[in-house]
């Protein structure tokens, strides 16, 4: 509010500075004047005096907006109250402590400001902003509570657990016991004395730490939960624990971890695999054995010590063999009309197997592969040509992943023509060995099959491939001795022969 001192003043307090704007007009001038800025700037007030443009005289306004005080209310302990000041708009701070003493004016340059309370309790604190040389009638203000703390040392918290979560992360769960308190965790990396102070939540029970320079695989970090006062400096710290640096290495079908922490915090550690205790040991190192190939596991190493728990980083790993397989030990080949099949017995862990052929002279070169859980473990190669020599052998791919060497080769050539076989003897006499005589041939289109005894009488015929003489003539076992065969073939290659040859029967049917 301003008064007057002569007749014919105007006032202007948001003049632009432009003399031409300047209006006279002194019956409209009032005896008084008075004006509120509602926005924060930078204002040019104008005074005029006289009915015309006479003197002038200006006055610069500067307007600051109203913030809210920064400031945090710490407690400590014999009912005193830490008043951290993290303000620089104001230049000062009036601290009213709700409990009807003076209230304290503080320069914000002041990093913080102690006040005792004479009995315990919950107050109220208002914290006003202010400026040097100005009206701070509209300067911002912020209350907060504060409910003391009587004893003389802080309640310690219970570190319940930690665990390592990555590289660069640290899960912690702690029991605070009073929320009044500021409690803070303090991190400390392979036993140094400097220390890292993290901030908690009041009411809050487990947190995460991420840290980007932390290294928890090569490292390990201590830590506990502390109370400080900040009036007296006292500290208040609970259990500590550290965290374990897990390393875990597949060998040869064993899956091998060590790990590194502080010495002498934990006396024993638990071994975790897929979230199962497997193991208790006071050595730093481990070696699974129970555990198949390819198969993969989840490890985690576990130390306790008092009320509290660590827990490595879990750790996932494939096991591996380095054990070659042996190779397949039975394998034949052999025709099938116009094809040749490869056949063999199977490896009890195998996963796949691989066909290699060559032909006469030629390196074996992966030709084909064949599952495991096919139901028969043959093979038909098709792409064959008359009258060469095809060899084939085979390995397979075991449950680890190793591939077991080459079989021994077996080889079969296909013949220009079919090719037949027959015994030089056989025994009718009923006892299911070597009873009936038969060719072996493969290729085969249709036939003429005959038997002759010495002096050329026929004693059987048939037109039928695959069915031979059982020793009998017109119902009656014939006589031991030496026996004429004819066999017409017409093969399925277009050929037409005749082979023919002599056999002994021994040991006829009685």
């Amino acid at each position: 509010m301003y008064s007057p001192v002569t007749d014919g003043i105007v006032w202007n307090p948001t003049w632009d500075g432009n003399e031409s704007n300047i209006v006279v007009d002194s019956d409209a001038a009032p005896e008084t004047f008075s004006y509120t800025y509602t926005e924060p700037g930078s204002y040019l007030f104008l005074q005029v005096v006289g009915n015309t443009p006479g003197p002038i005289d200006t006055l610069r306004i500067e307007v600051l907006e109203p913030q809210t005080p920064q400031f945090n209310l710490i407690n400590c302990t014999e009912n005193r109250v830490y008043v951290s000041i993290q303000d620089d708009y104001y230049d000062q701070l009036e601290i009213d402590f709700g409990d009807g003493t003076t209230p304290a004016v503080v320069p914000t340059s002041q990093p913080s400001f102690v006040h005792a309370y004479a009995s315990g309790g919950e107050y109220p604190v208002t914290v006003k902003g202010l400026f040097s040389n100005a009206d701070v009638s509209g300067c911002g203000d912020s209350t907060a509570t504060i409910n003391t703390f009587e004893g003389e040392t802080f309640p310690e918290a219970t570190l319940t657990e930690v665990e390592v979560l990555d590289e660069q992360s640290i899960r912690v769960a702690y029991d605070i016991p009073d929320p009044t308190i500021t409690y803070q965790i303090e991190v400390a990396e392979n036993g140094s004395s400097s220390k890292r102070t993290y901030q908690l939540e009041a009411g809050s029970s487990e947190t995460v730490l991420e840290q980007v320079e932390w290294d928890t695989r090569e490292n390990y970090y201590c830590l506990a939960v502390t109370a400080v006062d900040p009036c007296s400096g006292l500290r208040f710290p609970s259990n500590a624990l550290c965290t374990i640096s897990l390393e875990a290495i597949a060998g040869d079908l064993q899956n091998n971890l060590s790990w590194q922490t502080e010495d002498g915090v934990y006396a024993n550690y638990q071994v975790l695999r897929n979230s199962a205790e497997i193991a208790t040991t006071s050595t730093l190192t481990y070696q699974d054995t129970e555990v198949e190939c390819q198969e993969t596991y989840a490890y985690q190493i576990r130390g306790q010590v008092g009320p509290g728990t660590s827990l490595s980083e879990t750790i996932s790993l494939i096991t591996i063999s380095n054990t070659v397989p042996a190779p397949i030990d039975s394998l034949d080949a052999g025709l099938d009309e116009l094809a040749i099949a490869v056949g063999w017995g199977g490896a009890a862990d195998a996963q796949q197997y691989y066909i290699y052929r060559s032909l006469e002279g030629d390196s074996a070169m992966l030709y084909d592969s064949l599952d495991a859980n096919a139901p028969d473990l043959a093979y038909l190669d098709t792409n064959v040509e008359i009258d060469e020599l095809y060899c084939y052998q085979i390995s397979y791919l075991d449950a680890c992943g190793n591939e077991a060497p080459l079989s021994e080769p077996v080889c079969q050539r296909v013949p220009a023509q079919a090719q037949l076989f027959f015994p030089t003897a056989f025994t009718p006499n009923g006892d299911g060995l070597n009873d009936v005589f038969l060719y072996k041939a493969a290729l085969l289109e249709s036939v003429t099959f005959e038997i002759f005894n010495r002096w050329g009488e026929l004693l059987f015929h048939t037109d039928q491939r695959d069915v031979g003489w059982d020793g009998m003539y017109q119902g009656i076992p014939v006589q031991e001795g030496t026996y004429l065969y004819k066999i017409t073939v017409n093969d399925q290659l277009g050929n037409e022969f005749t082979q023919q040859g002599k056999f002994v029967l021994l040991n006829p049917a009685p």
